[in-house]
């Protein structure tokens, strides 16, 4: 009986994901987004901060780099120009500015090292973006 009411407990505690991919604002109001979020989606409100920080990788003797992100409609997301010099740095960098759907994509590039062959597709990253109108 300890066995299953301990069973219980853990079940009622254990993180869950949330429905249909969507994934909630970090709680520090600022949306961030990493190499691990391509193909999610997630929600935003107007006057929400965006932050898009892609990372190189090496894979089987191959390095992988990124473009510089971008918005799909810049009335809805639009590059922050007005980023604390803290955030300056960081490959892609947004504000909600309108309500909307938008993607952001950037693109993958392949430097082989030795005897390694890139792959002949080229591979995006890309994040949809619910933006709402911002809670009252």
């Amino acid at each position: 009986m300890l066995a299953a009411t301990a069973l219980a407990v853990t079940a009622l505690i254990a993180p869950t994901a949330l429905p249909d991919a969507q994934a909630a604002p970090d709680p520090g109001g600022v949306v961030k987004l990493s190499n691990d979020d391509s193909g999610k989606t997630f929600d935003a409100t107007v006057g929400q901060e965006v932050q898009v920080k892609l990372d190189p990788y090496e894979e089987d003797g191959l390095t992988f780099t990124f473009s510089k992100a971008k918005s799909s409609d810049e009335a809805v997301l639009a590059p922050d120009t007005d980023a604390d010099d803290e955030t300056v740095d960081i490959p892609g960098s947004f504000k909600a500015v309108g309500e909307g759907a938008v993607d952001l994509v950037a693109q993958r590039t392949c430097q082989a090292v030795g005897d390694a062959v890139c792959p002949d597709s080229v591979a995006l990253w890309k994040v949809t973006l619910n933006v709402d109108a911002s809670e009252a």
